[in-house]
């Protein structure tokens, strides 16, 4: 019901550091985004994504603390969905980290591997996966909305 999911505690789904491996592996199809491979420490995730680099620029080598919630509210309820600038402007979450993207995750697959996951996320077009063990990723689920958080180490 409604009113369980506005009691429901916005939560952290994943933290970890990586560190970029590729940037632009197959060629640059658009001037101000690029993609990047990198791999994360702890859970061993495998992610690729698209990146505005005209304002925030990773490069080959770079390490970086990615984390996902499903919201940035301040009072612990689920995300609306909807624009508050209040929200934004008072989410202390927001000012700890220094790129921030909102989407939504369209599809979560079993590996061949039963115990992977891939989860696949568009945050406006700029694309996203992210491919590891079941137990770090099944804390993302299949259409959800999140909020990508990065900050480089």
């Amino acid at each position: 019901s409604d009113v369980y999911k506005r009691q429901m505690k916005s939560s952290l789904l994943i933290q970890d550091n990586f560190e970029v491996n590729t940037v632009n592996k197959g060629g640059r199809y658009f001037d101000k985004v690029s993609r990047i491979e990198a791999k994360s420490f702890l859970n061993m995730i495998e992610m690729v994504l698209d990146i505005n680099s005209q304002i925030y620029p990773l490069k080959t080598g770079e390490t970086f603390e990615a984390a996902i919630y499903n919201s940035i509210r301040n009072d612990d309820l689920e995300d609306t969905g909807l624009y508050d600038a209040n929200e934004i402007n008072n989410s202390v979450l927001l000012d700890r980290y220094e790129y921030v993207v909102y989407g939504k995750v369209f599809k979560v697959v079993e590996d061949k591997d039963v115990s992977n996951l891939n989860v696949y996320a568009s945050f406006g077009g700029l694309m996203m996966s992210l491919k590891g063990k079941k137990a770090s990723l099944k804390t993302i689920p299949n259409d959800s909305r999140i909020y990508l958080l990065i900050k480089k180490c």
